[in-house]
């Protein structure tokens, strides 16, 4: 059995690996949500700081 060619895309910001700590119900709900719960997350992480204003803009 031959395997499928895997096609990455990437975006113009590499991303980083991370060990974050986050409460079992809350991991829960995001992954319910189905595939890309990771992203999900990271768009609200993301929309918080920016509301605080804790981000530079970006480029």
């Amino acid at each position: 059995m031959r395997c499928q060619p895997r096609f990455f895309l990437y975006s113009s910001e590499r991303k980083v690996n991370q060990t974050l700590r986050i409460d079992p119900d809350v991991l829960a709900a995001y992954k319910a949500t189905g595939s890309g719960w990771q992203t999900l997350m990271n768009e609200a992480l993301r929309d918080y700081a920016a509301a605080r204003r804790m981000l530079l803009p970006r480029r």
